[in-house]
């Protein structure tokens, strides 16, 4: 049996995710908080999609600013240590922090070149949307000493680790002053 040219298989999707993008930052000090962004970029990124779209060195994918949250990693642990004979250490697990700048990149360049087939296809409406909310939320935390990273969180997680809920000020006040000023915690 022959395929018919041009003929593509459907693809898997699975259903919407409920999970949510959450940025959390911190500076020299300690926690700072996080930005809840939504789901619609977690949707369009399932199976790294997304972010194998950068190449080179132009930009960072999104994939290399995440980070397991403490209830993650330590279901990854667990199941390292059910499974025997896998070395690891709990620091393997430990957040990295990325500095704003290098985020904001990324971010940029996915918004720049959203001209090609298979970024239209994957870069929606609503994912543009929590794209350029990104970009103004890094932006804005683009200070000496601030650092980030991005967690998906599950639905009913604590977000303790994350430090208090914040929400965005206004373009122009984000670009005045430093995050823990100009994202206001939720009352």
């Amino acid at each position: 049996m022959t395929a018919r040219r041009g003929f593509r298989p459907p693809s898997f999707r699975p259903p919407p995710t409920r999970n949510t993008l959450l940025v959390v930052f911190r500076d020299k000090a300690g926690p700072i908080g996080h930005v809840a962004v939504g789901s619609a970029l977690l949707d369009a990124d399932w199976g790294g999609t997304l972010s194998m779209l950068p190449s080179g060195q132009e930009a960072e994918g999104l994939a290399d600013f995440f980070c397991d949250t403490p209830a993650q990693a330590k279901r990854a642990m667990d199941e390292l240590v059910e499974i025997g004979d896998v070395p690891f250490h709990p620091r393997d697990f430990a957040p990295r922090w990325f500095s704003p700048r290098n985020g904001s990149a990324a971010v940029g360049w996915l918004l720049a070149n959203r001209k090609g087939r298979k970024a239209r296809r994957l870069l929606t409406e609503a994912v543009c949307a929590e794209l350029e909310q990104l970009q103004r939320i890094l932006e804005g935390a683009r200070r000496p000493g601030y650092r980030f990273h991005f967690v998906e969180a599950e639905p009913g997680e604590d977000r303790a680790f994350a430090g208090p809920a914040l929400r965005e000020a206004g373009n122009n006040q984000m670009q005045r002053t430093a995050p823990a000023q100009t994202m206001v915690r939720r009352r």
